[in-house]
């Protein structure tokens, strides 16, 4: 099958050059009979026969060639120009000129750019900061230049703007199918409103639809004109259904933590928030944040199909202080950099909790700290993604998990239904294989298929139990695939270490 695909991939190259040929080209077409793209041992063969091709063709080939002298001549002028050329890098900078086609103004470019005149750049400098001002992701096309203008060497920039600004919407799409009767999808839109002041303000707003429903709108505004110092306030409202494994007890009353050994059904639970929140943040560089603010929390939760069977409200109003780096080139699909969202949030939780007619109110403090980081390296072929996701939390109110963890579905413990395993507190880490195997041409688009394998351990559990005492458990997973423009397309197979199994096929990327 590589050979046919090999085959058919050169010989879809060559139909494209045989059409952009001219009259004045020459084409050679050596008779190599069945020899194959990838017939190594026959090349002696397939050279012998494109020189036969090449010689049937001389006349035609001569009226191409130049003599001795005239080749020279050529080599000679070359020189010459070289020896001419003048490298901006060389001379003093004496005046920056921003040419802006944009809706941004000259000071917040020129401020972004952060490039200084009375002195030399190099260009790897240059460069360096307009990659910077592409990570905005609003500019089509920066270019520069160096103009000498009454003896005066000018750095001239070329920012223009995308052409269907300055307001973006991005759509997408997401399918986790377990075949199992635990399906999710989720078709979402983000939009994203750009140049609201002179510093660079935006509103962001996203909307998803499907098994899990989110709407959240953030407005972000810079402080000063170099966007170091920035405030934001959002609001979020979601409405998630997990279908949570659940193995019931001797008593028949409560599910047992965790529900991956012996039988277990089931349990259709819908979880629902209301947050706002309210920050003034630190952004040093375009890949780094750090952020202090207040968050506003409001929930339920409940069985889905019976809400009386079951309901719990809670409150919670807290202080958070959150670090966030974000180097990686693709998040879902990643080849190299690091990811890492670091919190700390200290709240005040309220609620109350009705079940079978018996109604319980809590109160109390918490602390919970979230880690979250990945890491990819890629060498020749190879890629490796290393990830550890863990969330803590102290508080006396060991039974009712506000804002709950959740583990399951593809790379995230592998083999049992997306998101069914739930409580207050998580550790998982991951290591993930894949294996560039060859490039093809799907027709409306080109991807590397991908076949990989991933290694994972971890669990989540209610109470304050120690790391040592949890119940964590070893998982992992084969699977294939492509990265297609809606995200990537992958199948796979996945399996806990105490047997539970199942084959995945996701489609796009989750938000």
């Amino acid at each position: 099958m590589g050979e046919q695909l090999s085959n058919y991939l050169v010989r879809r190259s060559t139909e494209e050059q045989m059409q952009a040929l001219e009259e004045r080209d020459v084409y050679l077409h050596p008779t190599v009979g069945q020899i194959a793209t990838t017939d190594f041992s026959s090349m002696p063969e397939a050279y012998e026969l494109g020189y036969q091709a090449a010689y049937q063709n001389e006349q035609q080939l001569r009226a191409l060639s130049v003599n001795g002298a005239s080749y020279q001549r050529y080599i000679d002028d070359k020189q010459e120009a070289r020896r001419e050329l003048v490298y901006g890098d060389e001379n003093v900078v004496d005046k920056i000129v921003i040419n802006n086609q944009s809706h941004y103004s000259d000071e917040l470019i020129t401020t972004r750019l952060g490039l200084a005149a009375g002195e030399q750049l190099e260009t790897d400098e240059i460069e360096q900061r307009i990659e910077e001002l592409y990570a905005l992701d609003r500019f089509e096309l920066i270019t520069y230049q160096y103009k000498e203008v009454e003896g005066e060497t000018n750095l001239i920039v070329n920012v223009k703007e995308k052409s269907w600004g300055p307001n973006y919407m991005d759509f997408r799409f997401y399918l986790e199918e377990d075949f199992n009767a635990n399906s999710f999808y989720s078709i979402g839109v983000s939009t994203n409103f750009t140049d609201l002041n002179d510093r660079g303000a935006e509103l962001r707003v996203n909307a998803d639809f499907g098994t899990d429903k989110r709407v959240e709108a953030e407005l972000y505004s810079p402080f000063m004109l170099n966007q170091d110092f920035f405030w934001l306030a959002g609001v979020k409202y979601n409405s998630d259904k997990r279908s949570v494994l659940c193995q019931v007890n001797e008593t028949e009353e409560e599910c047992v933590t965790p529900a991956l050994e012996g039988s277990a059904d089931f349990i259709p639970v819908t979880y629902r928030e209301w947050q706002g929140e309210v920050a003034a943040g630190y952004q040093p560089t375009l890949w780094q944040e750090f952020k202090v603010g207040a968050r506003f929390t409001k929930g339920e939760s409940f069985v889905s199909p019976l809400p009386s069977a079951g309901k719990f409200d809670f409150d919670r109003r807290g202080l958070f202080v959150n670090y966030r780096l974000d180097t990686l080139d693709d998040f879902s699909l990643p080849t190299k950099g690091w990811y890492v969202d670091l919190e700390y949030l200290h709240s005040r939780d309220s609620g109350e909790q009705n079940i079978n007619d018996g109604i319980s109110e809590f109160s109390d403090h918490a602390q919970e700290i979230s880690i979250k980081t990945k890491y990819a390296h890629t060498t020749g072929r190879n890629t490796f993604v290393g990830s550890f996701d863990a969330g803590m939390i102290e508080t006396e109110n060991d039974s009712l998990p506000v804002s709950p963890r959740e583990l399951g579905g593809f790379l995230n413990m592998s083999g049992i239904p997306r998101n069914s395993l739930i409580g207050q507190n998580k550790v998982f880490g991951s290591v993930v294989y894949r294996y560039r195997w060859f490039d093809n041409d799907f027709g409306m688009f080109q991807s590397p298929v991908y076949l990989g394998a991933s290694a994972e351990y971890g669990g989540v559990w209610d109470g304050d139990k120690s790391l040592s005492n949890a119940p964590l458990y070893l998982a992992g997973s084969l699977f294939a695939g492509i990265d297609s423009p809606v995200g990537p397309i992958m199948l796979s197979y996945g399996q806990v270490e105490t047997g539970l199994r199942s084959f995945y096929l996701i489609i796009g990327a989750a938000y």
